[in-house]
């Protein structure tokens, strides 16, 4: 891993998210449907009271509404809509651009890191309402 000397503190963070996780989540309820916006449906349909305030959560909606606005602007074939769809890859990449950009603050480290922190901390929120259910 690179070195960035910019960034004052030290601390690597590592999340997955990989191929089956959605699959092995949602066949406990015996879904068949395994696409990320089943996932997003998931969490707002049965556990919005809970993470509505989740910094992630709040990130994937947003992000949601800006899916939902393009395709609303636009009508376009059912090919050009499918690709418009939210998939994982939208998940990772809010993921990566929030711990990306913690990394690059050059602030002081105590405050790099407690950011880093809240990120985690609604990462696992998110986690453990997916696996306790």
């Amino acid at each position: 891993m690179g070195e960035n000397k910019n960034c004052k503190f030290d601390k690597q963070i590592l999340a997955l998210v990989g191929n089956g996780f959605d699959i092995s989540m949602l066949e406990k309820l015996h879904w068949v449907k395994t696409r990320y916006d089943d996932f997003y449906n998931y969490l707002h349909d049965y556990h919005l009271d809970n993470i509505k305030d989740n910094k992630l959560y709040k990130e994937m909606n947003e992000l949601k509404g800006k899916q939902e606005g393009k395709q609303e602007d636009k009508q376009e074939d059912k090919q050009e809509d499918k690709q418009k769809e939210m998939n994982w890859s939208d998940f990772e990449n809010i993921l990566q651009d929030k711990f990306k950009n913690v990394q690059n603050d050059t602030g002081g480290s105590k405050q790099a890191s407690d950011r880093t922190d809240e990120w985690l901390n609604a990462l696992n929120e998110l986690t453990d309402i997916s696996t306790n259910f």
